[in-house]
């Protein structure tokens, strides 16, 4: 239960302090609001409703309304012992419903004192609680505790496992040191760094010697871009498709800008690319194929092995942006015609700023900046030995749990799916439902703007996202769902779910319940629009 006030000014009548309160209303956010004396407050628009304040916020009160605040206002116990009132407000402009309002008594910690007040509000005036002593309660009896947050946005960053901080916090401290150093603290360094080399190689199943390790996926993919794009003294021709990642786009757009030929291959409705298009896009100048081996979106496999096989025949380099595979699929990258591969740590549990690139053959990386011999010449600069540390541990934990978590992934993703396809009418799949990845669903509600449905899952701790962490700032709708042949409407209408090792069964439910009573009340508020429009026409 949280609760909010704002104040307007205060006045003192011989020495007796009363508060003027312009209005009160629940928060979403965690905690207790109370403003000082005439600096006001602003909560925003998403108010509840009083079945919502009732079943979710305040269990077993009263809950209803009436025009005027002085009379017939109905009455409710908070189970702290603060009576409140719960009403329509019309004489408020712009805040047609102010669902809780200080009323009657407070009990104090000692319970040994009425504390009283005034609140005035438009016409209607009531007796409440005095400010300062209403604070000092406040503050000591009804902090709430933190919102359980219940975060289905993996595919955007995942949490650092225990024991991956527990590594990180031990290479910042006892075992700390320079990997280029020549002393003894240089040498242990060092062998953190070679094993934590070893341990990502063993995921990916390749030999330690050809990883560099990066700042993340996005100078991952650079760097393999920029290297093949100079490796051509002619213009290079470098194929892709319009789903990628915007670290692959966006410097295709630059390399494009210089000179290169960018040819985007397109995808089908499910996702895919076309084999045979790829297969017409080969010429003797083509540089590079980068695909991606798991959208990040739709979490849609790409056959990567087919297509490594025809960029192979054609004696063309191909390279596969595995963020989103690594700990999801087998990426036994030695037994796959896979020339260059591209993973971050924070995708499986380890920490943020720290990727890897594979190189088939490591002198045909070009680096980006340059200074020390760091990462065989081709990653200047010390390396970041916490970072390098967490996603050496974060692979080693993955490698050995793998199936385990795989298994538990998708018995959660199609628990969820069930459940939403049972409480919501008009929901799809985006993408192949039989070649994704097993934590990812990426789902359409029709007759519902996404972007609302995600607002308000975020005011429940309920953290969903519409499209890749990397572009869902932008109002624009998911560039990817457009490319695979979505109206601007369903694209808008479509959410991304992602699980992770530390999501429940119960959070699959709670969330899928959240869902179907938020999209009643969207498409609710959607058919009353639609109607006062049509309404409106008519007369």
């Amino acid at each position: 239960m949280t609760l909010g006030i704002v104040s307007a000014a205060e006045h003192a009548r011989k020495g007796h302090p009363r508060c003027w309160l312009t209005c009160g209303q629940i928060c979403w956010q965690g905690r207790l609001l109370l403003s000082e004396p005439g600096r006001g407050m602003s909560f925003g628009w998403n108010r509840p409703s009083h079945e919502q304040v009732r079943s979710r916020y305040c269990p077993g009160i009263q809950v209803g309304g009436s025009r005027s605040l002085a009379t017939r206002m109905p009455k409710a116990l908070h189970p702290h012992g603060l009576v409140m009132l719960l009403g329509n407000i019309d004489e408020a402009p712009g805040h047609g419903l102010a669902p809780l309002l200080p009323f009657g008594r407070i009990l104090a910690a000692e319970q040994s004192r009425l504390l009283t007040g005034r609140i005035r509000f438009g016409k209607g005036s009531v007796r409440a609680c005095k400010i300062d002593s209403a604070r000092r309660y406040w503050s000591a009896h009804m902090e709430t505790q933190p919102q359980h947050e219940i975060y289905l946005d993996n595919n955007a960053t995942t949490r650092p496992l225990q024991a991956v901080r527990d590594a990180m916090l031990e290479a910042m401290g006892d075992r700390f040191g320079n990997p280029s150093s020549a002393h003894s603290a240089g040498d242990r360094a060092r062998r953190l760094v070679n094993e934590a080399r070893e341990a990502l190689a063993a995921l990916i199943g390749v030999d330690s010697s050809t990883l560099v390790f990066t700042s993340g996926g996005t100078e991952a993919n650079n760097m393999v871009l920029l290297s093949a794009a100079q490796s051509r003294t002619s213009a290079p021709r470098i194929v892709t498709t319009p789903v990628e990642h915007s670290s692959i786009l966006k410097m295709c757009d630059h390399l494009e800008g210089s000179g290169a030929e960018v040819v985007l291959l397109p995808v089908t409705r499910l996702g895919h690319i076309d084999l045979g298009e790829l297969r017409a896009s080969l010429t003797a100048n083509t540089a590079l194929v980068s695909v991606q081996w798991v959208n990040n979106e739709t979490g849609v496999v790409q056959p990567v092995e087919d297509i490594g096989k025809i960029c192979r025949s054609a004696g063309v380099r191909f390279h596969t942006d595995a963020a989103q595979a690594i700990g999801k699929l087998d990426v036994s990258t030695s037994r796959l015609p896979v020339d260059f591969l591209s993973v971050t740590a924070h995708k499986f549990h380890g920490p943020c700023g720290v990727g890897a690139v594979f190189a088939r053959s490591v002198g045909a990386l070009r680096p980006l900046l340059y200074g020390g011999p760091q990462e065989q010449d081709r990653r200047a600069g010390t390396e970041n030995l916490p970072g390098i540390v967490g996603m050496g541990k974060a692979a080693r934990l993955r490698r050995e749990r793998f199936q385990e978590i795989q298994s538990k992934l998708g018995d959660l993703r199609d628990q969820f799916e069930t459940l939403v396809f049972d409480l919501v009418p008009g929901v799809e799949i985006n993408g192949d439902p039989r070649h994704r990845v097993s934590n990812t669903t990426n789902l359409r509600f029709h007759d519902v703007d996404g972007q609302a449905l995600v607002a308000q899952l975020d005011g429940r701790g309920i953290r969903c996202s519409q499209s890749s962490a990397c572009t869902n700032q932008r109002p624009e709708p998911s560039y990817v769902l457009r490319a695979m042949g979505l109206s601007e409407e369903a694209a808008y209408s479509s959410v991304r779910f992602s699980f992770s090792v530390e999501n429940t069964s119960d959070e699959a439910q709670i969330a899928a319940e959240a869902i179907a009573e938020i999209c009643r009340s969207l498409r609710s508020f959607s058919a009353r629009k639609r109607e006062a429009r049509a309404k409106a026409a008519r007369t």
